[in-house]
């Protein structure tokens, strides 16, 4: 893997814009869509051009592996969300999530997703992994992970444990192993696209019982 060094003042306000504009989308749901993707494509515009890279061949097992880590991972946190749902505190934060994810119609979600997620691989499995010992140690992988995680929880992501960390650590797991981001990338595609579009999460009941929605 080329490491592609990144000043540790930019990726610290690309994670502070990730977990503010997360944070105002989850309590404004009307606006979750344009401020996630304004907040993941513009901290992933910060890290500037890429170092170029030999270039790699990367083949059909790496991207299926990506695929079915990212539905593995999307069936944990569909457990997970299940789960919460049956408690007052998990409801609300779902009912959060679903006002937020569905304030636009599916197809533009989906389309959405795609920036956002490829964004987001950018800045976390390149320049954080980079940063955070030698990108291909496993302390490296947890401490992006760990990292990775606080973020989603920052944002009132209700789910970090059960889907940001487990994301974080497998597409920071297939970025390492295959060095090549497309794997990464095939994970966060499918699992964003099965969380935030079709079918989606077991969310709650109308946002107009969670108060930390209303303006």
């Amino acid at each position: 893997m080329t490491v592609t060094r990144t000043r540790p003042a930019i990726l610290f306000l690309g994670v502070l814009g990730q977990a503010l504009a997360l944070r105002a989308g989850f309590k404004r749901p009307s606006r979750f869509w344009p401020l996630m993707t304004l907040g993941l494509v513009g901290s992933c515009l910060l890290l500037g051009p890429r170092r170029e890279e030999p270039s790699r061949q990367v083949g059909w097992r790496w991207i299926a592996a990506g695929i079915a880590a990212g539905v593995g991972a999307f069936g944990l946190t569909t457990q997970v969300a299940s789960l919460a749902k049956k408690t007052s505190f998990g409801g609300r934060w779902l009912t959060r999530v679903g006002a937020s994810t569905g304030a636009v119609r599916r197809p533009i979600a989906a389309g959405l997703i795609v920036p956002c997620a490829v964004a987001e691989e950018l800045f976390w499995r390149e320049g954080v992994l980079s940063r955070a010992g030698d990108p291909q140690s496993g302390k490296a992988l947890w401490r992006a992970t760990l990292l990775y995680g606080a973020v989603q929880g920052a944002s009132l992501n209700p789910l970090p444990v059960g889907g940001g960390l487990l994301l974080g650590a497998l597409t920071g797991f297939l970025r390492q192993r295959s060095r090549s981001l497309v794997p990464a990338i095939a994970a966060h595609l499918i699992y964003s696209e099965l969380t935030l579009a079709a079918p989606g999460l077991p969310f709650g009941g109308s946002s107009r019982d969670d108060p930390l929605t209303q303006p």
